[in-house]
């Protein structure tokens, strides 16, 4: 046995005793998500067989690609048969990590019967993978298609034979496809999907919005191990372009795959980099192309670095490892292995005096003498009574005065942002703070969260860069409150720096509780309003904190 196989044994015992990941819902493997902020127990550098011919033998790959329909109501498709066409040459050309013995290819132009994007020829060869792959493989599937949601809120993919007036009979079901791979023995599944497509009529969601991509997204929240890209995200939908003559997502995937995300330091491109660069190209088109923004959406988590492609590049700067915030994840995650090396502390002035913001109210909430909470003023859209939020999150002194103890913030300091706290633990600060004031102090709503966070500061012609301390910027360390401009409503931080609690659920039945607005460590396109993630509420999570409320 090689030192390879000893630890993919190794890791397939850790995923099924729960090991493996550090975060995510107790007893709900569709919702272990350890993210960018929990990568700090790891083994590195097990020297990994990463050969063609053994990631070659450990890959499969279903590419469908759906351009006419039976049922004469659903408006064709121009580019889904050449996405996959293309997907499946890029993953199982000469060189490539998958056998062509283990690539299927269905599309609307097949000749064979049995390669039509029928509902029962796309269930068959799903199921068949997945009772076939062992669980050191890999499971790879491409959809381009058309994405529907029935009257109940229910996701389907489009087959060729697919009838509108009776989805549940004669369309894919999400739930389905998700619940066949969650019973193969293959430790990763990779979902790859350009769906909810503008069809002929440029700017026309198809089937006249009957597809919202927020619900859609959600349904392909599978099992463990299985990770999902869609080519958009909640209110939007997918582009064409008859210029490249494809979905712009799977453009971008195919780009990606051919060596435009960089290579990792083996030459391959991993799940990983394909992530970022995707996130980054596919709104970029949007914006250079005068079209409807579009962001691919990304839900799943990954314990170790997935190759996709090896593209045979020239040795240039380009082939240099990418730091882009996510890099490639070592080997095997696991709980206790002690090789984190901390960020150097902070240096100098803890806090920075800035100006005070223009415009809103501000009062402040006295915790001891010289330690305050600084509130700003947020009009209820509605023209109710609002609400006031903290002008930053809340820091380690802050949290310290209401909370004695010791507190396993990642960095000691009192001027930084506490991390390390639990919803519940967040919660129990607010408790204490409403006892102690005689307010009513609260985590925000989801909802108020995104009013305060307004654009960003992007309305206000305000970069990223000058707002938030985020993976580009933040040199992979936490950084003191109010260090950068504020947004347009005059509140700090609402991006970066750390993950923000809120008092909602995540899912229902609520087993996560949301977070919002990104961290020190994540890329750009993961710091934006409209980015939401889920953590279990009684785990205490690195780079996640949070910020109060008091409502009226």
């Amino acid at each position: 046995m090689t030192r390879w196989q000893f630890y993919m044994a190794l890791a397939a015992v850790l995923w099924i005793t729960g090991s493996v990941y550090r975060s995510g819902a107790g007893g709900n493997p569709a919702n272990d998500r350890p993210t960018t902020g929990e990568r700090a127990l790891v083994i590195e550098d097990l020297n990994e067989d990463k050969s063609d011919a053994s990631l070659i033998s450990k890959n499969w790959l279903i590419a469908i690609g759906i351009n006419q329909f039976d049922d004469p109501s659903v408006p064709p498709l121009q580019y889904c048969v050449r996405d996959a066409r293309a997907i499946s040459e890029v993953f199982s050309g000469s060189g490539k990590l998958v056998d062509g013995r283990r690539s299927i290819l269905l599309t609307s132009d097949a000749t064979d019967p049995t390669l039509q994007p029928t509902r029962d020829n796309i269930f068959r060869v799903v199921q068949d993978a997945a009772r076939d792959a062992q669980p050191d493989e890999t499971i790879i599937l491409h959809i381009s298609a058309h994405g529907f949601l029935d009257d109940q809120g229910r996701s389907y993919i489009f087959p060729t034979d697919g009838r509108v007036d009776n989805l549940a009979q004669t369309a894919v079901s999400v739930k389905t496809l998700n619940e066949m791979l969650e019973t193969s023995k293959a430790q990763r599944k990779v979902v790859f999907v350009d769906a909810c497509r503008n069809p002929i009529q440029a700017g026309v969601r198809a089937l006249g919005g009957a597809t919202d991509a927020g619900t859609f997204n959600e349904s392909f929240r599978g099992g463990k191990g299985q990770v999902t890209l869609t080519s958009c995200a909640a209110g939007q939908v997918s582009n064409e372009s008859d210029r490249i003559q494809h979905g712009v997502f799977t453009y971008y995937l195919i780009k990606g795959l051919q060596g435009e995300a960089g290579v990792d330091v083996d030459g391959f491109v991993t799940l990983g980099r394909l992530h970022e660069y995707v996130g980054r190209m596919v709104p970029q088109w949007s914006r250079d192309n005068n079209r409807p923004l579009q962001e691919a959406f990304f839900d799943g988590s990954y314990g170790s670095p997935i190759p996709l492609s090896r593209p045979d590049l020239p040795s240039t700067p380009e082939r240099e490892p990418v730091e882009n915030g996510w890099g490639d994840l070592p080997d095997i995650v696991l709980e206790g292995s002690p090789v984190i090396q901390e960020p150097d502390r902070p240096t100098g002035p803890a806090v920075v005096s800035v100006p005070e913001p223009v415009g809103p109210p501000m009062k402040n909430v006295p915790l001891r003498p010289g330690l305050q909470v600084d509130f700003v003023r947020i009009a209820s859209p509605e023209g109710g009574s609002g609400f006031w939020i903290g002008r930053t999150e809340v820091t380690q002194a802050q949290y310290a005065a209401v909370i004695p103890g010791p507190h396993p913030s990642t960095i000691n300091h009192p001027d930084l942002p506490v991390d390390r706290v639990s919803w519940e633990q967040a919660t129990r600060f607010c408790q204490e703070l409403s006892k102690r004031t005689g307010l009513n102090v609260q985590l925000p709503t989801e909802a108020q969260w995104v009013q305060a966070c307004g654009t960003g500061g992007f309305a206000a012609g305000i970069p990223l860069s000058e707002s938030a301390w985020f993976g580009d910027n933040a040199a992979k360390q936490m950084r003191p409150p109010a260090q950068k401009q504020p947004n347009e409503c005059g509140v700090y931080d609402m991006l970066g720096n750390v993950w923000e609690w809120c008092r909602d659920g995540y899912d229902s039945p609520v087993t996560l509780r949301v977070v919002r607005g990104g961290s020190y460590l994540t890329p750009a396109f993961l710091t934006q309003p409209h980015i939401r993630q889920g953590r279990r509420p009684g785990d205490p999570h690195m780079g996640v904190g949070f910020r109060i409320v008091i409502e009226d």
